[in-house]
């Protein structure tokens, strides 16, 4: 109940908190399993396996919250090109502080289990659901490194807000040298962005008569 019900808005204390439960509870169904022979048959053998297939089912239930709350934290937005739809970055609102800090607990969450998915029962699931994480964020941060070098980004600022989060993102999806690797590749697109040629200084402007 305690992992099923865990808030999301409670920020990454939160999601250790959760993990820290999972991995207490993962810890006794190993011990008892490795301590008493209990065939699944019988009551208390059926009682355990009961116990950890639920646990499993509600760890798998919470991590695969990760694709909406991810898409929320990193929003997209269909925009029409000629006669056809497309999906693409939405830098013209400023990220959502909310929809971030609920990411950023789930985050905290599936890394802080990672050392009890394989004795949960739940190390698939969490494998599949970083994979296609990792793969949403990766278009998302090429699509924005693209618009930003073409300086076609309708907000420089909010573009490289979205970066830092990406790249804060990185680091518990993929491994934490991936973060770095972001925000270098921002600074540098940023950095080589094309810009209008400065106009020459005319001196102090002329007061009003």
């Amino acid at each position: 109940k305690a992992v099923a019900s865990f808030d999301l808005n409670g920020g990454p204390a939160s999601g250790l908190a959760a993990a820290a439960t999972v991995e207490t509870l993962t810890l006794q169904i190993t011990e008892i399993e490795n301590a008493i022979e209990l065939g699944r048959e019988g009551g208390w053998g059926g009682r355990v396996h009961k116990q950890k297939t639920t646990l499993a089912a509600v760890v798998e239930g919470r991590l695969r919250e990760l694709e909406k709350v991810l898409a929320q934290a990193l929003p997209n937005h269909k925009i029409r090109v000629a006669r056809m739809m497309k999906t693409e970055p939405r830098l013209t609102v400023a990220p959502d502080d909310r929809a971030v800090d609920r990411c950023r607990s789930l985050l905290a969450f599936a890394e802080a289990i990672r050392a009890s998915a394989n004795y949960g029962g739940f190390a698939s699931t969490r494998a599949k659901v970083m994979e296609s994480a990792g793969e949403a964020l990766d278009q998302y941060v090429e699509e924005v490194l693209a618009v930003v070098r073409t300086d076609e980004a309708p907000d420089r600022e909010i573009a490289a807000r979205f970066l830092q989060i990406a790249a804060e993102f990185a680091g518990p999806i993929h491994e934490p040298r991936a973060s770095e690797i972001v925000r270098r590749r921002a600074a540098t697109a940023f950095s080589n962005t094309r810009r209008p040629p400065v106009e020459e200084d005319a001196g102090p402007a002329a007061e009003p008569l």
